[in-house]
Protein backbone atom coordinates (compact mmCIF):
# COMPACT_ATOMS: atom_id res chain seq x y z
CA UNK A 1 0.00 0.00 0.00
CA UNK A 2 1.32 3.61 -1.02
CA UNK A 3 1.55 6.76 1.17
CA UNK A 4 -1.95 8.09 1.04
CA UNK A 5 -2.92 11.02 -1.23
CA UNK A 6 -5.27 14.12 -0.73
CA UNK A 7 -8.49 13.89 -2.98
CA UNK A 8 -7.99 18.04 -4.59
CA UNK A 9 -11.78 17.29 -6.00
CA UNK A 10 -12.89 16.83 -2.47
CA UNK A 11 -11.58 19.98 -0.89
CA UNK A 12 -12.27 23.37 -0.75
CA UNK A 13 -9.82 25.58 -3.46
CA UNK A 14 -9.81 28.47 -0.53
CA UNK A 15 -7.53 26.17 1.79
CA UNK A 16 -5.15 27.91 2.85
CA UNK A 17 -1.12 25.57 2.15
CA UNK A 18 2.18 27.02 3.20
CA UNK A 19 4.48 25.50 0.71
CA UNK A 20 7.43 26.87 1.74
CA UNK A 21 8.77 27.77 5.31
CA UNK A 22 11.18 30.38 3.94
CA UNK A 23 11.01 33.88 1.54
CA UNK A 24 10.65 32.64 -1.89
CA UNK A 25 11.47 35.85 -2.58
CA UNK A 26 15.01 35.60 -2.36
CA UNK A 27 17.02 35.07 -5.61
CA UNK A 28 18.20 31.23 -4.82
CA UNK A 29 14.37 30.45 -4.26
CA UNK A 30 14.11 28.25 -7.20
CA UNK A 31 17.17 25.98 -6.51
CA UNK A 32 16.16 25.65 -2.97
CA UNK A 33 12.97 24.43 -4.01
CA UNK A 34 14.22 22.20 -7.37
CA UNK A 35 17.08 20.85 -4.58
CA UNK A 36 14.57 19.85 -1.71
CA UNK A 37 11.70 18.55 -4.29
CA UNK A 38 14.48 16.09 -5.17
CA UNK A 39 15.03 15.07 -1.62
CA UNK A 40 13.18 11.67 -1.04
CA UNK A 41 11.88 11.16 2.40
CA UNK A 42 12.72 8.00 4.17
CA UNK A 43 9.81 7.50 5.96
CA UNK A 44 7.76 7.57 2.44
CA UNK A 45 10.25 6.16 0.31
CA UNK A 46 7.23 6.19 -3.00
CA UNK A 47 6.98 10.01 -2.30
CA UNK A 48 8.84 13.14 -3.77
CA UNK A 49 8.11 16.72 -3.65
CA UNK A 50 7.80 20.09 -1.47
CA UNK A 51 7.51 19.97 1.69
CA UNK A 52 4.45 21.93 2.42
CA UNK A 53 1.65 21.67 5.58
CA UNK A 54 -2.30 22.54 4.86
CA UNK A 55 -5.14 21.21 6.79
CA UNK A 56 -9.00 21.65 5.86
CA UNK A 57 -10.01 25.18 7.37
CA UNK A 58 -6.64 26.44 8.58
CA UNK A 59 -5.28 29.60 7.71
CA UNK A 60 -1.68 30.42 7.78
CA UNK A 61 -1.42 31.77 11.00
CA UNK A 62 -2.72 28.31 12.36
CA UNK A 63 -0.55 26.22 9.98
CA UNK A 64 2.26 28.18 11.54
CA UNK A 65 1.25 27.96 15.14
CA UNK A 66 0.80 24.27 14.78
CA UNK A 67 3.82 23.19 13.08
CA UNK A 68 7.29 24.14 14.03
CA UNK A 69 8.70 26.30 11.61
CA UNK A 70 12.25 28.14 12.46
CA UNK A 71 12.33 30.93 9.42
CA UNK A 72 11.10 33.75 10.24
CA UNK A 73 9.09 34.14 7.07
CA UNK A 74 6.60 31.62 5.01
CA UNK A 75 5.41 31.63 1.65
CA UNK A 76 1.93 30.60 0.68
CA UNK A 77 -1.40 30.56 -1.64
CA UNK A 78 -5.04 28.94 -1.78
CA UNK A 79 -5.23 25.72 -3.23
CA UNK A 80 -6.88 26.45 -6.23
CA UNK A 81 -4.80 29.48 -6.75
CA UNK A 82 -1.66 27.11 -6.90
CA UNK A 83 -3.75 24.92 -9.27
CA UNK A 84 -5.06 27.07 -11.26
CA UNK A 85 -1.10 29.01 -11.93
CA UNK A 86 0.35 25.76 -12.34
CA UNK A 87 -2.64 24.00 -14.57
CA UNK A 88 -1.81 27.33 -17.28
CA UNK A 89 1.52 25.66 -17.87
CA UNK A 90 0.13 22.57 -18.54
CA UNK A 91 1.25 21.11 -14.97
CA UNK A 92 -0.64 19.50 -12.14
CA UNK A 93 -0.49 18.99 -8.52
CA UNK A 94 -0.38 15.83 -6.31
CA UNK A 95 0.05 15.81 -2.48
CA UNK A 96 0.63 13.09 -0.67
CA UNK A 97 -0.16 12.52 3.45
CA UNK A 98 3.15 12.94 4.82
CA UNK A 99 2.74 13.80 9.12
CA UNK A 100 6.27 14.63 10.62
CA UNK A 101 5.35 13.83 14.79
CA UNK A 102 5.22 15.59 16.49
CA UNK A 103 6.87 18.78 14.70
CA UNK A 104 4.82 19.03 11.76
CA UNK A 105 1.85 17.15 11.90
CA UNK A 106 0.16 19.01 8.96
CA UNK A 107 2.95 17.89 6.68
CA UNK A 108 2.25 17.04 3.10
CA UNK A 109 4.51 16.30 0.13
CA UNK A 110 3.48 18.48 -2.78
CA UNK A 111 4.46 16.58 -5.97
CA UNK A 112 4.68 18.10 -9.69
CA UNK A 113 2.47 15.86 -12.39
CA UNK A 114 1.92 16.12 -15.98
CA UNK A 115 -1.34 14.26 -18.03
CA UNK A 116 -1.49 12.85 -14.17
CA UNK A 117 2.83 11.51 -13.91
CA UNK A 118 4.49 12.59 -10.85
CA UNK A 119 7.96 14.05 -12.13
CA UNK A 120 10.77 13.08 -10.84
CA UNK A 121 12.28 16.84 -10.67
CA UNK A 122 11.14 20.44 -10.02
CA UNK A 123 10.44 21.90 -13.84
CA UNK A 124 12.18 25.51 -13.77
CA UNK A 125 8.67 27.07 -15.17
CA UNK A 126 6.77 25.02 -12.77
CA UNK A 127 9.16 26.30 -9.85
CA UNK A 128 8.64 29.81 -10.94
CA UNK A 129 4.54 29.32 -11.35
CA UNK A 130 5.13 28.54 -7.77
CA UNK A 131 7.20 30.98 -6.64
CA UNK A 132 5.22 34.04 -8.86
CA UNK A 133 1.77 32.03 -7.15
CA UNK A 134 3.04 32.48 -3.43
CA UNK A 135 2.90 34.95 -0.85
CA UNK A 136 5.13 35.76 1.42
CA UNK A 137 4.71 37.03 5.35
CA UNK A 138 6.66 37.01 8.89
CA UNK A 139 6.03 34.00 10.27
CA UNK A 140 3.62 34.95 13.40
CA UNK A 141 5.05 32.31 15.50
CA UNK A 142 8.65 31.55 14.35
CA UNK A 143 10.41 28.74 16.43
CA UNK A 144 13.62 28.82 17.87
Amino acid sequence: MGTPIVDLTRIDAQIEISVRAGNVGVPQARDTMQTNYKAQDTVYPDTIGLSVVLRPGATYVDLAHRNSFRHKKLSYATIGTLESALGKGGYGMLLYITPDLPLLPDHHLLAITVNGVVQRALPDDAADTMIAALSVVDNPYPRP
